[in-house]
């Protein structure tokens, strides 16, 4: 190999160096100082502002997430205008939507509903009286009116005496919204979670943060006395909150001693200048030999395989080409990790408009959607979501990879058959069964239905399952986005009644749904009137059962109501068969109860939960009637056997003879007493005769002739046949020697 880029390097770093050096030596020092000081102030201005902007968008999300909530949710209404504690099924929707809330914000420690009217707080797991909760000072202002602002100070919080205190900062509304006299709102976000949130912000440990409430106290951030803090060079107050973000380094010598730098650089300068000269040639030359090491052993790495080049390798470019050849293709991959991530920010992206998480600034939006290749144009929009017909059953018998394979080819479905003329569609999976997409209207008279339709029948006649759609109403621009995605996911929820493979449009459902709280104790009423008539056995309890399904699904109930519905029809049958006796609440118990809760849990269409529910109960009915059976016989048997051991004596004592006195089939009979006694009838009736003959033979004079007459055997032959067979030796010599030892 020849050493051709040692002297290159040689004759052009000196007149390179002299050019550069002597142009530049003069001024690049000190525009280098000034330029530092300058970026690192405009740099932690900028990083403040992204801090203060992070905080104000994860407290406003909150906000709205709670505000919307308070809106739409009826069942707060009821919470707080009712008093007491026995309305559990009340308790139970509004535990079930609190622990929803708490599971879309995730920085939220807990919820608490404080209702004045009986002095009662609720936090979703347990409702108990103010007097008694740790956070029965806070809740008093509350009451007495004190005016909170809207998100309160750094405060201690803990749900039960026993647990450690916790930081918090609370949300605080009063209900009803901006007028109270109910009672309060009572969010609690972790202080701890906000301040995760600043270090994976900040990262460096280079610039302190400190954020601070309206009053100057520390909420989080670092500390007054942590470290050599330097001056702060960034202070900003959020409208939102009023609070402030002080930063800057936390050494502020650095600044200083990059100025005085740049002075003594131009003394230390010119020395380096006649040394630069010498320096470049012993350095190159120092330096070009674990270059000449490091090219062999990659030379050897890439061409171990080959002997060798030959004159192909004519300097040491040859193998930095090779070398570059692998990182390109190394390269390569890297770009499609970095395209995978771009596809996986562009998901969240889609979420975070979906659920409402984006402020909908225009500009901004239009960036974020033109950065993600999507065209941020088109006023008319609506939202859908597409969920896969009962997901767990179909797609258990996949393997993963198949069930890949399949959302591709939905998703690909989807987007070419809503992304016809005049709509365009972006569609993303959001959940494991479920596809949604937000439908871009080109024209007025667009309408999505009939797509929708082509859509459930391509995937019906093509694939081996099929999909039901809910779609949103049409809303105009894209602030509407969640509230259209809410409507979508909330249409989807009457699929229960309407059935699958179709879809359901908000419009069609929004002035038949249920609301009226009557329809619900008609229901309550059905339920009760079922119960008891399955209970007592009645012939009419079917149609009964049949009447409940009915009048919910005219109802037009959403998912989740139906289930709530099943659970009290569950919870109120297992009261009424637990007044059944014993043995059929076992059987209850073991197999019918599970059953029907594991038919609540696959809940897809009122249909299938009615065919469901209908063969559990059928089952449940034939066991019980021959657990009854079962229970007759019993007695009957113990009848008979009654009557046997009282007339043993009688010479025609015999299954026949049962048969006709008991008025049972003398095979059914025979079968039956081997089962309930573990032994043959005439192996029981010998064995009794025999026992009785025993006795007498040892405490009477009867002659062996009068015994076996009296135990009923006439015929002597006879007896001593039977005798021998259960004793073992003759009635002669049972008299005579007695019984065997």
């Amino acid at each position: 190999m020849k050493n051709s880029w040692f002297h290159r390097m040689i004759w052009s770093y000196i007149p390179i160096f002299l050019i550069i050096c002597s142009f530049i030596f003069f001024i690049f020092f000190n525009m280098l100082s000034e330029q530092q000081r300058k970026n690192a102030i405009s740099a932690n201005r900028v990083s403040t502002s992204q801090i203060l902007q992070t905080v104000d968008v994860s407290l406003k999300s909150i906000d709205t997430t709670v505000v919307n909530d308070l809106m739409n949710e009826p069942i707060y209404e009821e919470f707080f205008y009712q008093t007491g504690l026995h309305d559990v099924a009340l308790h139970y929707r509004v535990s079930k939507q609190l622990k929803l809330l708490t599971q879309q914000l995730p920085m939220v420690e807990s919820i608490d509903l404080v209702r004045f009217e009986d002095e009662l707080i609720f936090n979703g797991n347990l409702i108990h009286p103010i007097r008694k909760s740790e956070d029965r000072e806070f809740i008093g202002a509350l009451k007495e009116g004190v005016r909170l602002t809207k998100w309160t100070g750094l405060r201690k919080y803990k749900h039960y005496p026993f647990q450690d205190d916790k930081e918090v900062l609370s949300l605080v509304y009063p209900y009803p919204l901006n007028i109270g006299g109910q009672g309060g709102f009572i969010v609690n976000v972790r202080a701890s979670a906000l301040e995760r949130m600043l270090e994976d912000i900040t990262g460096s440990t280079n610039v302190f943060v400190t954020v601070r409430d309206a009053e100057g106290n520390r909420l989080f951030g670092s500390a007054d006395d942590g470290g050599q803090r330097g001056p702060v060079m960034s202070k900003m107050t959020s409208g939102y909150t009023g609070w402030t973000i002080d930063s800057g380094l936390v050494d502020g010598t650095i600044l200083q001693a990059t100025s005085l730098l740049s002075d003594v650089w131009m003394v230390v300068g010119l020395f380096v200048f006649g040394l630069g000269i010498v320096s470049i040639v012993y350095v190159t030359r120092r330096n070009y030999r674990p270059l000449k090491e490091l090219i062999a052993k990659i030379d050897t790495y890439l061409h171990k395989e080959t002997e060798s080049l030959g004159d192909m390798r004519s300097d040491e470019f040859f193998v930095l080409q090779s070398t570059i050849d692998r990182y390109i293709a190394k390269s390569e991959h890297i770009e499609k990790q970095i395209e995978e991530t771009a596809e996986l920010k562009k998901k969240s992206f889609f979420g975070e408009l979906l659920n409402g998480w984006r402020d909908i600034d225009p500009d901004r939006l239009h960036q974020e959607l033109e950065k993600h290749g999507l065209d941020p144009g088109g006023e008319r929009l609506s939202v859908f979501v597409a969920e896969i017909d009962r997901y767990d059953e179909v797609f258990q018998k996949y393997k993963e990879r198949d069930r890949y394979l399949f959302k591709f080819i939905v998703h690909s479905v989807t987007r070419e058959i809503m992304g016809t003329d005049p709509f365009r569609v972006w569609v993303e999976w959001i959940a494991e069964d479920r596809i949604a997409g937000i439908v871009f209207a080109d024209r007025p008279d667009a309408d999505v239905k009939e797509a929708f339709d082509r859509l459930c029948r391509w995937v019906e006649g093509n694939l081996k399952f099929t999909v039901t759609a809910g779609l949103g109403l049409e809303k105009a621009g894209w602030a509407e986005v969640a509230h259209s995605y809410k409507e979508a996911v909330q249409a989807l929820q009457y699929k229960a009644v309407l059935g699958s493979d179709r879809w359901i449009a908000y419009a069609d459902v929004l002035e038949r749904r249920t609301t009226d709280r009557g329809d619900s104790l008609e229901a309550v009423a059905l339920i009760h009137d079922f119960a008891e008539s399955y209970r007592l056995d009645d012939p009419e309890w079917e149609n009964k059962l049949a009447l409940f399904f009915a009048d919910a699904r005219s109802r037009l109930r959403t998912k989740d109501d139906l289930l709530i519905l099943v659970h009290y029809f569950i919870y109120y049958l297992d009261l009424q068969i637990t007044q059944l006796p014993k043995e059929y609440g076992q059987l209850w118990k073991g197999k019918a109860l599970p059953g029907l809760l594991d038919a609540a849990k696959r809940l897809d269409t009122w249909a299938r939960m009615e065919a469901d529910l209908t063969d559990i109960l059928h089952d449940f009915r034939a066991h019980t009637l021959r657990l009854r059976e079962e229970k007759s016989h019993c007695a009957l048997l113990k009848e008979i056997r009654t009557y046997v051991e009282e007339h043993y004596a009688n010479p025609d004592l015999s299954l026949d003879y049962l048969s006709d006195r008991f008025e049972i089939n003398s095979k059914y009979l025979s079968h039956l007493f081997k089962e309930q006694f573990g032994e043959n009838f005439i192996d029981f009736l010998t064995r009794k005769r025999v026992e009785e003959a025993k006795r007498m033979l040892l405490e009477a004079s009867h002659s062996i002739q009068e015994v076996g007459d009296k135990v009923g055997y006439p015929n002597a032959t006879t007896f001593r046949r039977a005798f021998k067979k259960v004793v073992g030796f003759s009635p002669v010599d049972f008299r005579r020697h007695g019984e065997p030892s």
